[in-house]
């Protein structure tokens, strides 16, 4: 079920692909293929749009592709490597091997954080609270 917003983001697209002939089409399906890609940017897909749309489309482009929020995630991905770098700065040989057993282990790991056991019952270790059946045999 697509809202609103979609429905007239959609119909905006429409309107310029078919205003544009042989070429520009083309051109216009690839700049946008590009931007949901990441490839390019929110100016980048407004300038190459900008010659098959009328002033008011332009001004709804502004609304569904600012300026500003390339810089905000610019920003974020910035802040994010830097913290990437110092996790794994701070790593030592021991939790890269711990890591590797964990991921290669078929059986599934207690829910608790920092907790490293087995699953015994209900997502969780015996040290957590897991209940073990004993056998029922005399």
């Amino acid at each position: 079920m697509s809202t609103q917003n979609d429905q007239d983001f959609k119909a905006l697209f429409r309107s310029i692909l078919q205003r544009a002939i042989g070429p520009d089409k083309n051109f216009v399906k690839l700049q946008i293929k590009k931007h949901i890609r990441k490839e390019i940017k929110n100016e980048a897909l407004k300038d190459a749009l900008r010659e098959l749309c009328s002033d008011e489309e332009y001004s709804d482009l502004d609304n569904w592709f600012p300026d500003k929020e390339d810089e905000k995630n610019e920003e974020k991905e910035i802040v994010f490597q830097e913290e990437l770098k110092e996790s794994l700065a701070n790593l030592t040989i021991d939790d890269v091997i711990k890591a590797v057993r964990k991921s290669l282990s078929t059986k599934k790991r207690c829910s608790r954080n920092g907790c490293d056991k087995f699953v015994v019952s209900g997502r969780v270790c015996v040290s957590h609270g897991a209940k073990v059946k004993r056998c029922s045999r005399k």
